[in-house]
């Protein structure tokens, strides 16, 4: 039984995060290869576009809304939406609402 207790992963800062806008904030942890992600996207801020190689991300929105732009279409997510970043494909992850953006993500 494995628990990551994100309360004890040191939450940083990154300014134009994969070329996106202003600065994300992001609690990352690795386990086997594994990388788990809780972050928050400040209104205007956002992931820029990326693609995924020899990997896969799935990403639950907790709080929020998204603007997420995958493989060249728009779609907008909510808190309970889940979206999935199938290897070899691109999205980026955008805030454009009035209240910060919280996210979990797990890229494996």
């Amino acid at each position: 039984n494995m628990i990551i207790d994100f309360q004890n992963v040191e939450k940083q800062a990154y300014p134009n995060f994969k070329g996106g806008e202003n600065t994300v904030f992001l609690k990352r942890i690795e386990i086997d290869n594994i990388k788990y992600i809780e972050g928050v996207i400040p209104t205007g801020a956002s992931i820029g576009l990326h693609m995924h190689v020899g990997e896969t991300e799935t990403i639950r929105i907790l709080e929020g809304n998204a603007n997420l732009l995958y493989e060249g279409v728009e779609y907008k997510l909510a808190a309970g939406n889940v979206h999935f970043c199938d290897n070899g494909r691109s999205h980026s992850l955008s805030n454009e609402s009035e209240e910060d953006l919280v996210f979990f993500a797990i890229i494996k």
